[in-house]
């Protein structure tokens, strides 16, 4: 897909291209710091997961103190989505971060762990068809948003009655019952195909890199594995003697499918040093992606020297 834009300045002759890589449209973490994370423990069942990355996630590790006072049933139970069955696990056995665990909790308490933010991808079996799964990262999302990722998904339920056990229940397509899910919370996931999760959602990613032949181009790639749309750009190119050349255009993407890319074609004509500058925004005007290089520009050709850091 092209975009062609022409003004009184032109091109570049490729000398090499320059590269800026951002993370999808979402916050990034510092994965140095350690988090503390606060479960709502209620009395009754509680569904959970282990929200951040642990030096030790055994049962006795982390929470070896309730049970040692009598705040929670020793016992940890995993629905094995192989098997299609409930298993218990006690003692030593290290919890998996994006599996969904049942607990029983005596008593209504709140207790923190303290780890480090999941940045990696998880690898969390599917099974057909019942699953309990759990959400890690620290941003709310919807049961609408999990039936999108997951493959031929049936259903999402969360605990809302742990003493009772009753739950809420969302199904693909329902205007109704779409309810959120936060960090550390574990659910139900019904499907009808075997798959592997990686704990994240069906993104947009983006990289800008700009190059020359015989005018300067800006590629858009969409590397994510989400389409995204509404997508604005923001191109300047100042420089040139005399600073003589001072561009910019700016246009939205109606759409950008996930693993596509928009070229936008840009000819120039001038003499001298050149400063390129790219921003890509989403509807929202959050910026999602950057790119700065420099380079030469002579008549109608143009050479990418660097970026700028």
């Amino acid at each position: 897909m092209n975009k062609k834009i022409f003004v009184t300045i032109i091109s570049l002759t490729m000398l090499h291209s320059v590269m800026a890589t951002v993370a999808p449209a979402e916050e990034i973490k510092n994965q140095v710091d350690q988090q503390t994370f606060v479960y709502h423990f209620k009395k009754g069942w509680n569904l959970i997961t282990i929200p951040l990355n642990m030096e030790n996630s055994s049962i006795n590790c982390l929470f070896g103190d309730l049970i040692d006072n009598d705040k929670i049933l020793p016992f940890f139970f995993l629905w094995d989505p192989d098997q299609q069955c409930s298993l218990s696990f006690s003692g030593n056995y290290s919890l998996i971060s994006g599996y969904g665990y049942q607990c029983y909790s005596y008593e209504t308490f709140e207790y923190s762990i303290s780890g480090y933010e999941i940045t990696e991808d998880l690898s969390i079996s599917i099974g057909v068809p019942h699953n309990i799964i759990g959400w890690v990262h620290n941003y709310n999302i919807t049961a609408e948003d999990i039936c999108e990722i997951i493959p031929e998904c049936e259903y999402v339920s969360i605990l809302i009655d742990p003493l009772n056990v009753t739950y809420l229940t969302y199904h693909p397509g329902e205007t109704e019952n779409n309810f959120n899910i936060t960090q550390g919370m574990g659910f139900w996931v019904g499907a009808n195909t075997t798959s592997i999760w990686d704990g994240k959602l069906a993104v947009p990613e983006f990289e800008l890199e700009a190059y020359g032949e015989l005018g300067a181009f800006l590629l858009i790639k969409n590397v994510g594995n989400a389409d995204a749309s509404n997508i604005k750009y923001n191109v300047s190119v100042t420089g040139g003697i005399l600073h003589g050349i001072n561009f910019t255009t700016e246009d939205v993407i109606p759409i950008l499918r996930a693993n596509n890319e928009l070229n936008v074609d840009i000819f120039l004509f001038g003499l001298g040093m050149i400063e390129i500058n790219a921003t890509l925004y989403a509807d929202d005007d959050t910026k999602l992606c950057n790119l700065q290089a420099n380079g030469i520009i002579i008549g109608p050709f143009v050479i990418i020297l660097s970026p700028l850091l």
